[in-house]
């Protein structure tokens, strides 16, 4: 197929319907990229999805030749797989297929596909996506990477029946466990590695429990207690669990202090993975309850995304994307 006659025979069909759009205009063959072609799929499909199917087909093949990462393939897979779109599940299969080649060596990314894959309003493919899990689960390379790729399993809906996740761990634990034995050294590591973070989270859970027994009584101890751990902590990462007790109702409630403190984290660029469940928390009632603040942070998040994926990982927050966004590439061109 020859790429740029078919792209200007898309965009020539794609200027008839959108008459007055600039981004057309100045569009050519040397320039455009793959979130451009993207953005106008989803246009097509929010507004003429029963009269322009043929040239939404057109652009879908059109953007498979330019180099979609994972997340823009599992986008395709899903309108193209949708019932209410497309419903085309054999190409949709196929897109997802190349969706988890791109994907290879990303566990999270991985699991994002086989969430998608085994939704109903989707693929619908539970066996397959079970599959996917369990090879991303077996792939991971330390607890941390175990526990994080069971999350998406765990808010994965359409799978009801999770004891094969709790067998297939324990599995895998006994053979890390058999493994670790033989290799004192690699034993040795990890030791060394929980022992450095003990005292913070011993900090923690003291402060958990305390206010758990009497509120009232133990508050200023407490304050006292997260004062010191802020001061001798390294990061971040130990700054936000800090905040959750903080913040967390059933904790400390101190909103004043934790909204500081969520500021001071939001400015920490080296940690900018974690802002999106930042503001899950500003929203929650269980933390903030701060709807102003986290729409302020989501909408920044928006302007500041470089990457699809990036992007979608922000609007999961439902509560905020509902009236923010409906054409998640609308910020990347």
């Amino acid at each position: 197929m020859n790429n740029k006659k078919f792209y200007i025979e898309c965009v020539s069909e794609l200027k008839v319907i959108f008459m007055d759009n600039n981004l057309l205009i100045t569009l050519d063959y040397s320039t455009v990229k793959i979130e451009h072609i993207m953005y106008f799929i989803i246009e097509l499909i929010n507004k003429y999805i029963d009269t322009q199917k043929d040239l939404i087909l057109k652009l879908f093949k059109l953007a498979l030749t330019m180099n979609p990462n994972t997340y823009d393939c599992m986008i395709m897979a899903q309108y193209i797989s949708s019932s209410k779109y497309l419903d085309n599940k054999k190409w949709a299969r196929q897109i997802y297929y190349k969706a988890l080649c791109k994907a290879e060596g990303s566990g999270l990314e991985t699991c994002d596909i086989a969430n998608s894959i085994s939704n109903d309003n989707y693929l619908g493919d539970k066996r397959w996506a079970k599959n996917i899990y369990l090879n991303a689960i077996w792939q991971s390379t330390n607890r941390f990477e175990t526990f994080l790729l069971t999350v998406p399993i765990k808010e994965n809906k359409t799978i009801k029946n999770k004891k094969w996740v709790r067998q297939f761990l324990k599995e895998k634990q006994q053979y890390e466990k058999k493994h670790l034995e033989s290799n004192n050294q690699e034993l040795n590591i990890q030791k060394i590695y929980f022992c450095k973070y003990s005292n913070i989270e011993d900090m923690l859970l003291i402060v958990r429990k305390i206010l758990t027994i009497n509120k009232i009584k133990y508050k200023s101890m407490a304050k006292i207690i997260l004062k010191n751990t802020i001061t001798v902590s390294k990061n971040s990462y130990e700054i936000y669990d800090i905040v959750q007790i903080i913040a967390h109702k059933k904790y400390l409630n101190d909103r004043i202090w934790a909204k500081k403190l969520y500021k001071k984290i939001l400015n920490d660029k080296y940690i900018q993975h974690i802002h999106p469940i930042i503001v899950k928390d500003v929203v929650s009632k269980k933390y903030l309850n701060d709807k102003k603040f986290g729409l302020k942070i989501y909408r920044q998040l928006l302007l500041k995304a470089n990457s699809i994926e990036e992007i979608l990982e922000i609007i999961k927050n439902k509560k905020l994307s509902k009236k923010t966004l409906k054409n998640p590439y609308k910020y990347l061109i």
